[in-house]
């Protein structure tokens, strides 16, 4: 293995998850087990093959089955998967778009089993965000 291909594995494998993460621009709606409302996400933080971080105005309790809807590019279909909702912490009061305080929720969520399309569609989409982060056009690592 080359000493470039190394260097790019430790720095992708500096978090300690079973999966690496990207802060990616994608669209993400949630609809909560037994419910019928789909809400959009405030933010999504950080995607993996695995999970995603979500902002949400809503507190999701542990262990709360999802529905997602994640949306790649405009235009074009979602794919969804079902997730659990792995963990949720409060944070600070912040200003909301009306300029009022309201309260934000950080949410892990772990992914199930996608179905086969989605999955390839998802870690093409993923693979493609690693190579367009860590290395240039010539293939070289910024």
């Amino acid at each position: 293995m080359s000493s470039e291909t190394e260097d790019l594995r430790k720095l992708i494998a500096m978090d300690r998850r079973s999966a690496d993460r990207l802060a990616l621009t994608v669209k993400i709606s949630y609809c909560i087990a037994n419910h019928t409302d789909w809400i959009d996400v405030r933010s999504v933080d950080d995607i993996g093959s695995n999970g995603v971080k979500i902002t949400t105005n809503q507190c999701i309790r542990k262990n709360t089955e999802i529905s997602l809807k994640i949306f790649f590019s405009e235009g074009n279909e979602p794919i969804e998967v079902k997730g659990d909702s792995a963990w949720a912490k409060r944070m600070p009061l912040s200003l909301g778009d009306s300029g009022s305080q309201e309260q934000l929720y950080s949410v892990g969520i772990k992914f199930q089993k996608m179905n086969y399309k989605d999955r390839q569609q998802f870690m093409m989409f993923i693979s493609d965000n690693i190579l367009d982060e860590f290395l240039d056009n010539k293939g070289n690592i910024k």
